[in-house]
């Protein structure tokens, strides 16, 4: 059980844009993620443990236009 990572909400209520370039930016960093199904609004949950790593990773790439909720 210890080797399965924990997912925890990074960000909620995301259009179709958003959540595309949130999940490039986290793939771009390799921090495993997983996004609700369609239809939106979307939800990004990431690993617990790169909680952190994926917020740096997302305002590095620019991704979200407005503050994030979440």
């Amino acid at each position: 059980w210890t080797s399965q990572p924990s997912f925890e909400i990074l960000y909620t209520g995301l259009d179709a844009r958003e959540a595309g370039a949130v999940q490039s930016a986290l793939a771009g960093a390799n921090v495993r993620f997983r996004v609700s199904q369609p239809p939106g609004p979307f939800v990004v949950h990431v690993d617990g443990e790169q909680y952190y790593s994926a917020q740096n990773a997302v305002a590095l790439a620019g991704a979200l236009d407005r503050a994030p909720e979440g």
